[in-house]
């Protein structure tokens, strides 16, 4: 095995070990790990971010899932649907996204207004959108509930809305403590 593939791996092993937390998303300080493996043959980029007191990691799946599978997928590894939370997190996404050669396609991530009266959430806690990256003219749509990146020509990811029920490709979170990856 590679010395990549056994980072990856021991990687992978630890995060499920250390399963889901619930985190204090305060000062963000950002680490960057992209890669590219083949897991039972879906694509999955990786990459993380060191927050002050956990380390957030995101997949990017090439696979295409309605938005409702994505999130099934996801929790069953022990992780949500990616919720983006500030400017650090979206740039490393965004990165990883470049680097999947999604080209400028659209992957689910986790906000939505589903059956919601109060506007857009995050799935994995249900807290409303306190950082926001929408296209000029976003949010807007009919039968349009689920979140989605989209690419700009500029190689500038931004969220627009997108039926649920569409296939496309997405991005689970997981967390982990710091000082467990380290």
């Amino acid at each position: 095995m590679s010395t990549m593939k056994e980072a990856v791996f021991f990687h992978l092993i630890i995060l499920g070990i250390a399963g889901a937390n619930v985190i204090n998303r305060g000062d963000i300080r950002t680490t960057e790990f992209v890669t590219n493996i083949n897991v039972s043959a879906v694509d999955v980029f990786k990459g993380l971010i060191s927050l002050e007191e956990h380390t957030k990691t995101f997949d990017i799946i090439r696979s295409g899932l309605t938005w409702s599978a994505a999130v099934v997928y996801c929790k069953e590894r022990h992780g949500d649907l990616a919720s983006i939370r500030s400017q650090e997190e979206n740039d490393l996404i965004g990165k990883m996204m470049n680097y999947s050669g999604l080209g400028a396609g659209l992957v689910h991530i986790g906000g939505t207004s589903a059956r919601s009266l109060r506007g857009y959430f995050w799935i994995s806690d249900g807290e409303p959108l306190t950082y926001q990256n929408w296209m000029p003219g976003q949010p807007s749509g009919a039968n349009k509930e689920c979140i989605a990146y989209q690419r700009l020509p500029a190689s500038d990811w931004k969220w627009i809305l997108m039926s649920c029920n569409d296939l496309r490709p997405f991005a689970c979170e997981y967390y982990a403590k710091s000082n467990v990856l380290k």
